[in-house]
């Protein structure tokens, strides 16, 4: 009987670990299945966001391709559809679209060609132009300083050549940039990065403040920088590279011993310029305001129209 009651117990035990071990096994089952579901999904996705890279550069190399022929269409304030192409891998649809704008005046224009996938890949191209007014490349001539109102301060020009505008010089209308949707930018990233013959257009919707490039820095590129409201370049300002800076509806000021290389300056307030500056090129504005001796030259590249780089949006 005992012994028969030891076989039942040994049986029972062996059923146990027989049972135990199959449920560890099962564990070791699933948990297999979850990491190899998972390295499933994390390579899908992996493929998908490089499937997605490759359609990206193609688009991006599709907007490049295709705004020479964009930019030689006719008229303007156009809008439509260049074409559709293949992406590979896939054949997935891509479509180019552009949008081609000027200003009422003529002066300022903008294209942007935007390509999209039907798997939601996006890339826009942005390219800006600048003509001066006529009026302006005529009156250069001869002149640095022209003046709509009043100039104050003509004692210390000596040798530099004024000329009160009898005819309307218009401000170019860079407002148009408003629609553009142009990055967002500050003293400290200019400094830093140059302007990258980029276009910026900032709206001052505060009655009083200002743009301030901070006093004492070079910055570097050539850029068109224009302003609904007013400007302010600190004291030791650097720009060796050919800028135009454009208030709308506002003032300019240029702090003492600016040096400004290649430079269109347009207000259409006042412009104020403070003593021991060094500027090439010409200022226009309702009223300008020299504050000290100045030292004012011709630019023989003035005529010259202002075209940014193809830059991304």
């Amino acid at each position: 009987m005992a012994h028969k009651l030891r076989l039942w117990l040994i049986s029972r035990q062996w059923t146990a670990s027989r049972g135990s071990a199959s449920l560890v096994l099962l564990i070791i089952c699933l948990l297999l299945v979850v990491i190899a579901q998972l390295a499933l999904f994390l390579t899908g996705q992996e493929l998908k966001q490089t499937i997605g890279e490759l359609h990206g550069r193609q688009l991006q190399e599709l907007c490049y391709s295709a705004i020479g022929a964009a930019e030689a269409l006719e008229g303007d304030n156009r809008q439509g559809c260049l074409g559709e192409v293949a992406l590979e891998p896939g054949s997935v649809k891509g479509t180019l679209m552009y949008d081609s704008r000027c200003s009422a005046d003529g002066l300022v224009s903008w294209l942007q060609l935007q390509a999209k996938s039907d798997d939601g890949m996006v890339r826009t191209i942005n390219h800006c132009t600048l003509n001066l007014p006529k009026e302006l490349i005529w009156l250069e001539k001869h002149h640095q300083l022209i003046y709509k109102t009043e100039i104050e301060g003509s004692e210390y020009l000596m040798d530099t050549k004024i000329y009160a505008s009898k005819e309307e010089v218009r401000v170019p209308q860079v407002e148009l940039f408003r629609s553009i949707g142009l990055d967002p930018v500050n003293d400290e990233r200019l400094f830093k990065n140059g302007f990258d013959s980029r276009f910026y257009y900032l709206q001052d919707k505060t009655s009083g403040r200002r743009f301030r490039f901070s006093a004492e820095k070079t910055f570097y590129g050539s850029t068109v920088f224009s302003c609904h409201g007013n400007i302010y370049i600190g004291a030791g300002c650097k720009f060796p590279g050919r800028v135009v800076f454009i208030a709308r509806k506002g003032s300019i000021e240029i702090g003492r011993n600016v040096q400004l290389s290649n430079a269109v300056i347009m207000a259409d307030r006042s412009v104020v310029i403070n003593s021991g500056c060094r500027i090439k090129g010409v200022v226009y504005a309702d009223i300008i305001r020299i504050k000290g001796q100045s030292e004012f030259l011709k630019d023989e590249n003035f005529v010259a129209h202002f075209s940014s780089n193809r830059f991304i949006s």
